[in-house]
């Protein structure tokens, strides 16, 4: 028994998350209530991107928009390839949704680090996220 369940997506190429759509199936009692969003480079380290306690689904094939809050102290946002949803079992016994779109801004990926740099190349993202 796991004490969650969870969802990566991986795309092409790296997108600033602003916002996501979730599309329940035919029973609106199967969607989580409390689940988190999550983005990553590598798919191993994560940062957490949006929270969400405690939310009604009301009705069958219900589909809702989330908002990705602004990151804090005037950071940009972020740039990620993998997102993640993980939901709580204690959330939901068998979570499941038939849709999750994720909406970007339209600023281009970041390009690669230049391979004629010598040493070590490292790219972090430091800031924080309010909740």
């Amino acid at each position: 028994n796991n004490a969650e369940e969870w969802l990566e997506i991986k795309l092409p190429q790296a997108i600033q998350l602003v916002s996501y759509l979730l599309s329940n199936r035919r029973n609106f009692d199967t969607m989580p209530t409390d689940f988190t969003v999550e983005g990553s480079n590598d798919g191993y380290q994560w940062t957490d991107l949006h929270n969400v306690t405690n939310r009604i689904w009301a009705v069958n094939s219900e589909a809702q928009l989330f908002h990705v809050p602004e990151p804090c102290c005037n950071a940009s946002r972020p740039f990620f390839t993998f997102f993640r949803m993980r939901i709580p079992t204690e959330s939901v016994d068998d979570p499941s949704f038939i849709g999750w779109r994720l909406f970007a801004t339209d600023a281009p990926p970041p390009d690669p680090p230049s391979s004629s740099h010598q040493g070590i190349t490292s790219i972090a993202y430091l800031g924080c996220y309010q909740r």
